[in-house]
């Protein structure tokens, strides 16, 4: 057995040149055609200050992130597409005018709350 190691884009390709017979890919990586098996998923957890709010929550739905601030992976993280997709599922999005990792779930502002 030989292990290679690359980006997502070059196992991908190596993939479908038939190079490799199998890979370990984010599933948002895997392309329909190919045949592929989920070996499970991940929780996302928030973390917060034990006073806030939100604390406690067994479960927390997109809607109730609206308007927190938050600080964020940027977009080239797996994290940050799955929070995307959870929130976009809910009709909140993450607010994209910002360049830092500082982003404000809410497409109504970008600017951190003082």
């Amino acid at each position: 057995m030989t292990v290679l190691e690359g980006s997502a884009n070059d196992i991908s390709q190596r993939l479908q040149n038939r190079e490799i017979d199998v890979a370990l890919l984010e599933t948002r990586r895997v392309e329909t055609t190919w045949d592929s098996v989920l070996f499970g998923t991940d929780a996302m957890v928030p973390c917060m200050n034990g006073q806030h709010p939100l604390v406690g929550q067994p479960l927390l739905e997109a809607h109730q992130l609206r308007d927190e601030d938050m600080l964020l992976f940027d977009k080239t993280f797996l994290q940050r597409h799955l929070l995307d997709a959870y929130c976009g599922a809910d009709g909140v999005k993450a607010d994209a005018s910002m360049d830092t990792c500082l982003r404000r779930i809410s497409g109504l502002s970008s600017a951190p709350r003082n």
